[in-house]
């Protein structure tokens, strides 16, 4: 077809991690290839995008770029190297979709290895398309099917797979059976030292012969100077808090991983079929009957924790920082703290206490007058106009997740090619190198899927969806009915808030301190006033800034 050279051309080109070994399919191979087809027919090269992207889903970055510029009308052609350069969904159904939107704004679509033009309005044209997609997405399943077998098959033998880092305690060896390699864990005894020592603490306590719990002791690790994995080696990952610091979180994982009693399990992290996913027995750091005590200690102190009766735990944070706020006692009455007692290195904050007599009572006597009408219009209307405000802040979380889903099915295609790499090549070093590029693969796999959940989870706070409204409004309804007796009884008052989501921030503003009250109930958020502010005492200011001192 003879263009004129007045026709503007846009060049695709696009690879992910499997694609480079594959002869010719290099981002700069296709380029070339595809410059040279622009220039024999004639057309203007407008721009050129090149990606490093899974061909999974639309949503790619440079992808979305060159459709804007498509419905914009900067160009007339877009040019690919081949049709899996488009896509590789499942049945080919992104290219279909794309294939209707060129169709739809008359941009025409070339493929430089075939050095053809595709009539989109050719039926049988837009069938071989078709054709050619699906063959892309089946593929892609292959594969994925193969290498989740595989890596099943390699744990039952006795190979770990540790996805971002060994457990602290351990390190990960690599071992030869014949031409296959296998990886163990091996005790790093430095490491298993103080693994030995935090659940010592947390049974028989430190030389004052009180057990520790897990905010003291890492208190006391990071006093020592301990180094963490991630201090040791960067490869482990970023780490948030400063070298040699240790988090009572850090502390908490160790003194509930049953790795240290020997047992590593493939996919523990996954919710789904946990108890079905294969298990290996590791060298041992502690005996079993040490990780028991341990665990009902510390299970003993987070109960004795809960009958301190604070009405908000884990529901109430400081609106002048951000921080979790605690309840802590004060000769005969008690507080909503900020920051927290004991704890190192928070910034202190002007917006320090609040009475957990006066907050609660306000909180909860808003909720009585929800819960106790008779009704029930009051808690229906906080429900629908939760969803409804909620349906447009719900967009970008639902963008965010589905940005992070397609991150995690491109790592999932890397590392498909460096496994399928790893098994072909004969290379010692090439496999060394594959070794450590899966790990880190691995690595940001673990931190995508962490992403993906937190978001999930944000989600489900942003939305109630028609069955959870009737649920909730039946929960309501029993509730109702035995107002006065829960009213009593703090682990009720609890489920409610539970239920409902409903949280808590404190602050002051204008000369009072207020409780904002968000959850499910609300469609945006409830202000309360907890108490006027004596006269003449330093506040926050009505913007909620905090003065840091």
């Amino acid at each position: 077809m003879n263009l004129s050279t007045l026709k503007r051309a846009i060049i695709y080109s696009r690879v992910s991690t499997d694609d480079q070994a594959e002869r010719g399919t290099g981002l700069d191979g296709q380029e070339r290839e595809s410059l040279s087809y622009a220039e024999s027919i004639g057309a203007t090269v407008v721009a050129q995008f090149r990606e490093d992207y899974t061909g999974t889903t639309l949503d790619r970055p440079d992808l979305k770029q060159v459709r804007a510029m498509l419905r914009t009308g900067q160009a007339d052609i877009l040019i690919a190297h081949r049709p899996d350069r488009l896509d590789r969904s499942e049945w080919g159904i992104n290219l279909m979709l794309l294939l209707q939107e060129l169709k739809s704004l008359d941009i025409e679509l070339h493929y430089s290895q075939q050095r053809r033009h595709i009539d989109l309005n050719n039926p049988a044209e837009a069938l071989m398309q078709s054709i050619f997609g699906w063959q892309a997405g089946e593929d892609r399943s292959a594969i994925v099917r193969r290498l989740a077998g595989a890596r099943i098959e390699r744990v039952l033998q006795g190979s770990v797979m540790v996805s971002s880092r060994p457990p602290y305690g351990y390190d990960v060896v690599q071992e030869m059976d014949g031409k296959r390699t296998f990886y163990r864990l091996a005790i790093n005894e430095e490491e298993a030292e103080i693994v030995r020592k935090i659940f010592h603490w947390a049974i028989n306590g430190d030389e004052t012969g009180k057990p520790l719990g897990t905010p003291t002791i890492a208190d006391k690790l990071t006093a020592m100077g301990v180094l963490t994995k991630s201090d040791k080696d960067p490869a482990y990952g970023n780490k948030k808090m400063g070298r040699g610091q240790w988090s009572d979180g850090t502390v908490g994982s160790i003194l509930k991983n049953r790795v240290y009693i020997g047992e590593w399990r493939y996919g523990k992290r996954q919710k789904k079929n946990k108890a079905n996913k294969p298990l290996l027995k590791v060298p041992a750091i502690i005996n079993k009957e040490l990780f028991d005590l341990a665990r009902s200690k510390v299970q003993g102190r987070s109960n004795n924790a809960k009958e301190a009766n604070y009405l908000l735990s884990g529901r109430v944070k400081c609106g002048c920082c951000g921080y979790k706020m605690h309840g802590g006692a004060a000769g005969k009455n008690t507080y909503y703290r900020c920051p927290p007692r004991g704890k190192k290195d928070f910034r202190s904050c002007e917006n320090k206490v609040y009475n957990t007599k006066k907050v609660d009572g306000v909180l909860w006597a808003w909720l009585t007058g929800l819960f106790t009408d008779q009704t029930g219009e009051a808690i229906r209307e906080g429900l629908v106009g939760f969803r409804e405000f909620n349906q447009e802040q719900a967009g970008p979380i639902e963008e965010e997740l589905e940005q992070a889903k397609a991150t995690a099915r491109k790592i999932e295609q890397q590392l498909e090619g460096l496994y399928r790499d790893y098994q072909s090549t004969g290379s010692d070093w090439l496999k060394k190198r594959i070794e450590g590029d899966m790990t880190i693969l691995e690595q940001q796999s673990t931190g995508i899927q962490a992403t993906i959940e937190r978001l999930t989870e944000q989600l489900g706070e942003k939305t109630v969806t028609p069955e959870e409204e009737v649920s909730l409004l039946r929960f309501a309804a029993t509730m109702r009915i035995n107002w006065d007796v829960i009213s009593q009884d703090t682990e009720s008052k609890q489920a409610i808030l539970n239920r409902f989501n409903i949280r808590v921030e404190l602050k002051v503003i204008d000369g009072k301190r207020k409780a904002i009250v968000t959850g499910k109930l609300i469609p945006d958020e409830m202000v309360l006033v907890v108490e006027e502010m004596p006269q003449g005492m330093h506040f926050i200011s009505t913007e909620g800034s905090c003065h840091i001192c």
